[in-house]
C-alpha cells in the first residue's frame, strides 16, 4: 500500500474486514411492489458516520444485524436499543399543466418515529447467540382529500417490520462465522378518491437470511 508521496506503508496486521451477503431463502406469499425510505443507520451509534465501516466492527449489541460473525468479539451480554424521529418533507406543485382542481396537498410527508432494539448473549467465550427488532424501509404520503391528484392516489403507508435470530461461531482465535434467517412482515395501505375503489391493505410475510465472517 503506498501513501500520497508514492512511499510504500505497512498494514496493519490484525485489521478487521467482513462481507455481508443476503440470501434470499424463500418466499411465504406473493410479491407486493412499493417504493419506500430505506433507513440503512438503524438508530445504531454508527449513525454518526452513515454506517461507514458497520460491517467490520463490532463494537455493540447492533453487530447482531450488520455482521453476526461479529458477535464472538463482544464479552457477555449485551443489549441496544433505539429510537430514531423523522420528519419527512414532501411537496406537489400545481402549474397551468394541471388538468384537474384541487391544491397543492400541502406536506405530504408522515412523521414517524423508528424503534430498534439488539440483543448478544454468550453461550461460551466462542458460541454467542443474538437478536435484532426493527424496521429498515418504509414511509407514508398524506395529500388529503382534495388535492389535484387525488384520482392517482391521497394517502399511501408502507409499515416494515422485521425479526432476525442470529448465531456466532469462533472457529479459530483470528476467524469467526456468523448466520441467521430474517423474518419481514410489510404491509402497504392505499386509498385514492375513485368511485367504487375502497383502495387495499395487501400484506406479506417473507424470509431472508444474512450471513458473515470476521477475522
Amino acid at each position: 500500500m503506498r501513501d500520497s508521496r508514492g512511499r510504500s506503508t505497512p498494514i496493519r496486521r490484525h485489521g478487521a474486514f467482513a462481507a455481508v451477503a443476503g440470501l434470499c431463502i424463500a418466499a411465504i406469499s406473493g410479491q407486493a411492489s412499493a417504493g419506500g425510505l430505506w433507513l440503512y443507520e438503524q438508530g445504531t451509534p454508527d449513525l454518526g458516520r452513515a454506517a461507514a465501516g458497520r460491517q467490520a466492527e463490532a463494537n455493540d449489541a447492533a453487530t447482531a444485524s450488520g455482521n453476526p460473525a461479529g458477535m464472538t468479539r463482544l464479552k457477555g451480554a449485551e443489549i441496544l436499543s433505539g429510537l430514531q424521529p423523522l420528519y419527512p418533507i414532501n411537496k406537489f406543485k400545481t402549474d397551468s399543466a394541471t388538468t384537474t382542481t384541487g391544491g397543492d396537498g400541502g406536506n405530504a410527508g408522515s412523521p414517524a418515529v423508528v424503534p430498534s432494539f439488539y440483543a448478544v448473549h454468550g453461550i461460551t467465550d466462542d458460541l454467542k447467540v443474538g437478536l435484532s427488532l426493527g424496521s429498515f424501509v418504509g414511509g407514508g404520503l398524506d395529500y388529503g382529500d382534495d388535492w389535484a391528484g387525488r384520482y392517482f392516489v391521497q394517502s399511501i403507508d408502507l409499515l416494515t417490520l422485521s425479526e432476525s435470530p442470529t448465531v456466532a461461531y469462533r472457529l479459530t482465535p483470528w476467524l469467526s462465522v456468523g448466520a441467521g434467517p430474517v423474518f419481514v412482515y410489510s404491509k402497504l395501505e392505499y386509498s385514492r378518491s375513485l368511485i367504487h375503489d375502497n383502495g387495499f391493505e395487501p400484506y406479506q410475510w417473507q424470509l431472508e437470511g444474512r450471513i458473515g465472517y470476521y477475522f
